[in-house]
């Protein structure tokens, strides 16, 4: 095989081209891994939080940004594997952060990339509820609630909280038109601490799509 190399000509059998590729990739991931060492910096993740409840995603990004690539990395790597849960956690409440960031940023390709790695980190640790309970959100953000529903049945399942995650599902589900599912949501919302004002659109919604049925309804099970 003939290759230019810098305007040289190089003749390769394949199998030393296989060779030489190999050795390039393994030098471009340790580059990789040796300039980001310093990057993951889990005492960001308590900053990003303070930040995404100020609505600054932008500084979200900026504080987190750099994590995926050498975190995909890393994960493939024996210690990567054998990551203590506390750091795994860790690691996957930054990433999440930084996925709902991304969303909010209308950055959806780059926010899908890194909730699946932040679910990867996650497993079925004490975060994995709050990394499905963003994912979901985001995608419901995007006009995607068919998908959104399966990332937020899951995170209920895994322990988000219901007061928030149960009104996600509820709009959810209003969008899709499963108007019952949705009431039923409701009611699971205001159990777990949402409050009446919080949910006053999806009641809203529930009244014009049922009308004279939810009054039955409500009724017959004293349900609000």
């Amino acid at each position: 095989m003939i290759l230019l190399h810098d305007g040289i000509e190089l003749v390769l059998d394949l199998e030393t081209l296989r060779l030489r590729l190999r050795a390039h990739v393994r030098e471009e991931l340790d580059r990789v891994s040796s300039n980001n060492r310093g990057v993951i910096d889990l005492s960001r993740v308590a900053e990003a939080e303070a930040e995404t409840e100020r609505k600054d995603y932008a500084r979200v990004k900026q504080l987190l940004g750099a994590w995926p690539a050498p975190l995909a990395i890393f994960l493939r790597t024996p210690d990567g594997q054998m990551l203590a849960p506390e750091a795994r956690a860790s690691i996957a409440k930054g990433l999440a952060l930084l996925g709902s960031a991304c969303a909010h940023l209308n950055e959806s390709d780059m926010a899908e990339e890194v909730f699946r790695l932040a679910v990867q980190y996650a497993q079925d640790g004490s975060m994995a509820g709050e990394v499905f309970r963003r994912m979901g959100e985001a995608l419901l953000n995007q006009g995607r609630a068919g998908e959104s529903i399966a990332a937020l049945r899951r995170a209920i399942n895994l322990g988000a909280p219901g007061g928030t995650t149960w009104p996600l599902l509820a709009r959810a589900f209003l969008e899709r038109k499963r108007y019952v599912a949705a009431l039923t949501c409701v009611r699971e919302a205001l159990s777990h601490g949402a409050s009446e004002a919080s949910l006053q659109e999806e009641q809203r919604a529930l009244e014009a799509a049922l009308g004279p049925a939810l009054g039955v309804f409500r009724a017959r099970v004293g349900a609000k």
